[in-house]
């Protein structure tokens, strides 16, 4: 993710405790752009494909979604 064009920082965490009844959340990754054009131009790029085959991999060993959320820091 960090081959990510424009991507300033990325962190990946694992679930370390999860509040009884919350979604099962095995991972999370967090990378940061200087803006949303930035992000959505650096999604638009071959990279992105390579992760994404790179997941198709890996996949078969998870139960569950990969998904995005966008967010806009605010502290």
């Amino acid at each position: 993710m960090s081959r990510f064009d424009s991507a300033q920082s990325v962190r990946v965490m694992r679930a370390q405790d999860i509040d009884d009844g919350a979604p099962p959340i095995y991972m999370t990754f967090e990378t940061v752009y200087p803006s949303e054009e930035a992000m959505l131009y650096a999604f638009s790029q071959p990279v992105r494909a390579e992760l994404r085959a790179k997941l198709a991999e890996i996949l078969p060993l998870f139960h569950g979604r990969i998904f995005h959320i966008t967010q806009t820091l605010m502290a």
